[in-house]
């Protein structure tokens, strides 16, 4: 992946990153490209940039098979007690490797790609092309590493039954955030993240054209594609995450609209560190404190509608959720699991060679 970026994945790993480096020596292979990055606690070692590509966004394309060779020839030469893998590319890297680095190799699913993959696609022909290719990776992937972690329980139990041994669940983690402002006067609903298709914003539009009377906000890093968003709602393009958390912390309510979800959206986490009440789908977000969780449509619209016009009520929740975010979910936490799973592969790969 291209690092750092907004994107979710990214946002986690670095937290992640940071949190591990307190406890071990860490170091990230990735592509070359990614937003300036001042990290120093970590090791980061990139590939040579692929002539002008400088593509942020995820989804296939035809240059990432290059790059992920590129990363395999360049993970040959390292050496390491354990490598983790995110996301569906850098498993390729490392199961070519395996030869030579006969070391434990811990997955982690950001979601499912039978799910995913076919949303890139327009075309019907391709959308089922991708359904079917992403079911293949998903049954042929996760199950080649030494240990595979969920970061949901739901997509933990699917791993489980594609052959996955042994499946742990850790949930994301968030850091604190600090941000010193107003809400907005006017009732105001936002929405952070990426414009990907699987993040159903034709949701987001139908509400903003449906409530016209309530100010309908998205904060991201990456442009429409495909003309989805409407005249009727404010975008704000930035690649500051600093911004996108005053954007936050101004609003009264955080919507994602996704309708299913193998992952974890980490916009949760981060509208919950700033005390934003989140509304969501129950079908792509588990239960927490903070979050409102919603059948339908319909069911969405009437609780923004009742929740924007009481404030007290909007902040109560928004402190809910932002004390048992910032108790239970910090990544000094996460670290310590992790390193449990990371021991146990050393000691099992030991155990085997006595």
């Amino acid at each position: 992946m291209p690092y750092p970026s907004l994107q979710g994945s990214q946002v986690y790993l670095r937290g992640l990153l940071r949190a591990q480096a307190q406890r071990c020596q860490v170091s990230l292979l990735c592509y070359g490209h990614g937003l300036p990055c001042a990290d120093e606690d970590y090791r980061i070692i990139r590939i040579p940039n692929l002539g002008k590509y400088r593509r942020m966004r995820a989804g296939p394309d035809w240059y990432k098979p290059i790059l992920d060779c590129m990363i395999a020839a360049r993970l040959w030469k390292e050496k390491a007690d354990i490598i983790h893998v995110h996301n569906y590319e850098a498993p390729f890297a490392a199961y070519l490797c395996r030869r030579k680095h006969r070391i434990p190799i811990v997955y982690t699913a950001h979601n499912l790609m039978a799910e995913e993959l076919q949303t890139y696609f327009s075309n019907p022909i391709l959308r089922t092309a991708g359904r079917v290719f992403g079911s293949w990776l998903d049954q042929n992937i996760p199950r080649r590493a030494d240990a595979a972690v969920s970061i949901r329980e739901q997509t933990a139990e699917h791993l489980s039954k594609l052959g996955c041994k042994p499946v742990f669940t850790i949930l994301p983690a968030v850091e604190e955030l600090v941000v010193d402002v107003e809400k907005r006067t006017i009732p105001t609903v936002i929405y952070a993240g990426n414009l990907d298709n699987y993040q159903d914003l034709e949701i987001f539009v139908r509400l903003a054209q449906n409530l016209s009377e309530i100010q309908f906000r998205i904060v991201t890093s990456s442009r429409p594609e495909g003309g989805v968003l409407d005249s009727s709602i404010d975008v704000i393009h930035t690649q500051d995450f600093q911004e996108v958390c005053r954007e936050l912390a101004q609003a009264h309510l955080c919507i994602v609209p996704r309708k299913i979800c193998s992952g974890f959206p980490m916009k949760i986490l981060n509208a919950l560190a700033l005390g934003v009440p989140v509304i969501a789908f129950c079908s792509a977000v588990p239960p927490m404190e903070g979050v409102i969780r919603v059948a339908s449509y319909n069911e969405m619209e009437a609780q923004i509608k009742s929740l924007v016009h009481n404030s007290a009520q909007c902040e109560a929740l928004g402190r809910q959720g932002k004390k048992i975010v910032l108790s239970e979910y910090a990544w000094e936490k996460r670290a310590i699991e992790f390193e449990k799973i990371y021991n146990y592969l050393i000691n099992e790969k030991n155990r085997r060679k006595s």
